[in-house]
């Protein structure tokens, strides 16, 4: 896999990171915040970065 797939992967980790700071065992206020929206921004994500690899550098 090329740079952009690697991109991909550090802002994926990036996103999982963020999403464990932002929920506390005792605040859980946050959870659908981290749940629904972070998780689903991070699958576009690696599907985009996955997508792009394919296409531009092994295409």
């Amino acid at each position: 896999m090329s740079w952009v797939y690697l991109a991909g992967v550090l802002i994926a980790y990036a996103l999982l990171m963020y999403e464990h700071l932002i929920v506390k065992p005792t605040d859980l206020t946050r959870l659908n915040t981290a749940f629904f929206t972070l998780n689903s921004t991070l699958s576009i994500v690696v599907f985009l970065f996955t997508l792009i690899d394919l296409v531009v550098f092994k295409g």
